[in-house]
């Protein structure tokens, strides 16, 4: 790190970090046999299409963004 780092690198380091570590429990779920080929994003981060796109790069998933701010609240069946 230097001075010539720019905010916009450290915010896209701390999503990368963030967004590696829940890798790390969705690898958990698929060395025990889970698929895992789709995620729900809800919340302010769902609506940053950058970090939408990193989150389907790392974890090699779709990337579901909910419209309604609800979705905690669903049940969903697999």
């Amino acid at each position: 790190m230097d001075n010539s780092h720019t905010l916009k690198e450290f915010a896209r380091a701390v999503l990368e970090g963030i967004t590696f570590s829940l890798n790390e429990s969705i690898a958990i779920f698929r060395e025990n046999g889970k698929q895992i080929d789709t995620i729900y994003s809800i919340g302010g981060g769902a609506k940053n299409p950058d970090w939408l796109q990193m989150q389907a790069d790392i974890f090699d998933a779709k990337i579901v963004r909910l419209k309604s701010e609800q979705g905690p609240g669903w049940e969903l069946r697999c």
